[in-house]
């Protein structure tokens, strides 16, 4: 039988454990990032789990990644749930199970892989699991204790909000673009890009530090991370808070390296860019009043943040193209029992011939 998608799942998902989540302010019911249990007092306790593919990554497959960088990729990918909700991250649990395949010296690099990265955002590994199994496994829970209160949700969006980003998009996609489908075509761009495009999968950055001044200073209604792609971002908040977004083509920050790796294959780098890319960038709304504020003090931060377009009631999830076209948001967004399905974002993107 097959699955149907994530969201219809995490619908289902949701309707059983409804009745049972009252001890969360934050939880299964409300589609966020982490959720939000109560401690008693004034703190609270925010907590995620993400599960990787790891080893079944292409790029690791392709020779392009090894245990180190998915231990790496495995701490960032639960960190970022908690930058998603404003919270530095107060430890990590992890589960890695391996296979018949994977040596001592595998075992030993996923750990100071995960090590690392728990070291560079200032936490640490507190427990977990760990065994033999059919295959590798290799799932984390990360978690915050926080003042209560304050955090970020995906949910506060208001009509005339903007819409920002933390930072370049496509970095993902662009280098499984073209590490998968263009190379091996023997079409080729600089070496510089290409450990560009690599880092993104190897040292994934988690926006701790920015989600964490946007509670501290008031400034975002709401907030998420782009572990999918914008565009699977977009439907996702879209679903939630009953909002749409309208996009400006020319504001959109597309990693330098995508583009080159576009205009190689002939692709639209913007559509690109929106397909399923695991960014860890976050995507967030503030209110026009703040926005100068936002700007000012993630400056004073040495961060640079992108207004990206507008949410509202009176129009779809849109782009305004360049020639001031409007046209629904292009790109292919990541659905979780496909894969990476790199073929499809190819051909979705593929720049049409005007003859």
């Amino acid at each position: 039988m097959k699955m149907p998608p994530e969201g219809v799942l995490i619908g289902l998902i949701r309707d059983i454990l409804h009745s049972s989540s009252g001890e969360a302010a934050v939880g299964v019911a409300a589609l966020d990032d982490a959720a939000v249990i109560e401690c008693g007092g004034d703190r609270q306790l925010v907590i995620a789990s993400d599960f990787i593919r790891g080893t079944e990554f292409y790029l690791f497959q392709l020779g392009y990644l090894d245990y180190f960088d998915v231990g790496y990729y495995l701490a960032i990918a639960n960190i970022s749930d908690m930058a998603a909700m404003g919270c530095t991250p107060s430890g990590l649990l992890t589960v890695v199970r391996y296979s018949k395949n994977m040596s001592v010296t595998d075992f030993e690099q996923v750990f100071r892989g995960i090590k690392a990265a728990a070291d560079a955002y200032g936490t640490q590994v507190v427990g977990g699991d760990t065994g033999g199994y059919v295959s590798d496994v290799f799932s984390a829970t990360a978690f915050s204790i926080i003042k209560r209160g304050a955090y970020l949700t995906r949910s506060g969006v208001r009509d005339g909000d903007l819409i920002c980003v933390t930072g370049p998009l496509g970095g993902a996609i662009g280098a499984l673009t073209y590490f998968k489908e263009l190379k091996p075509k023997g079409l080729q761009i600089d070496v510089s890009d290409e450990q560009a495009l690599l880092q993104c999968w190897k040292r994934p950055r988690a926006r701790v530090d920015i989600g964490m001044l946007l509670v501290k200073h008031e400034l975002a209604t709401s907030c998420m991370d782009i572990s999918d792609g914008l565009k699977a971002t977009i439907d996702q908040s879209s679903a939630l808070a009953g909002m749409k977004y309208q996009l400006q083509e020319t504001d959109i920050p597309v990693h330098e390296s995508t583009r080159k790796v576009a205009e190689l294959g002939q692709l639209d780098p913007v559509a690109l860019a929106l397909s399923a890319s695991v960014d860890f960038e976050l995507f967030f709304s503030v209110s026009p009043e703040k926005w100068t504020k936002a700007e000012e003090v993630l400056a004073a931060h040495g961060h640079h943040i992108f207004q990206i377009g507008r949410a509202g009631r009176h129009f779809g999830n849109d782009l305004v193209k360049k020639d001031h076209t409007v046209v629904p948001l292009p790109g292919v967004p990541w659905q979780h029992q496909l894969g990476d399905h790199v073929k499809d974002v190819v051909t979705a993107t593929t720049r049409k011939s005007s003859l």
